[in-house]
């Protein structure tokens, strides 16, 4: 008997298919568009109205937390000790 016999085939192992942070937290649609001038206006549009980065949301928020909020958003699980 070959082993050929003795194996039986399941379905073939899908590659996860793992893609940066940013690029998969990018704006629906901006890799559509042509050049980088109309990603940033598009970029823009899409942005809330009324938040201003002299309001009380961004003087509210600690140098050190902003830190820590940008890099658990790059994947980072927080401090190991």
């Amino acid at each position: 008997r070959e082993k050929k016999d003795l194996v039986i085939a399941g379905p073939a192992p899908q590659e996860e298919t793992k893609q940066p942070l940013l690029k998969a937290a990018m704006l629906p649609g901006l890799n559509e568009l042509e050049n980088d001038d109309q990603r940033f206006k598009r970029d823009l549009e899409m942005r809330a109205d009324d938040v201003d980065v002299t309001g009380d949301a961004y003087r509210s928020v600690r140098i050190e937390e902003f830190g820590r909020g940008m890099l658990r958003g790059m994947g980072w699980a927080g401090f190991t000790e």
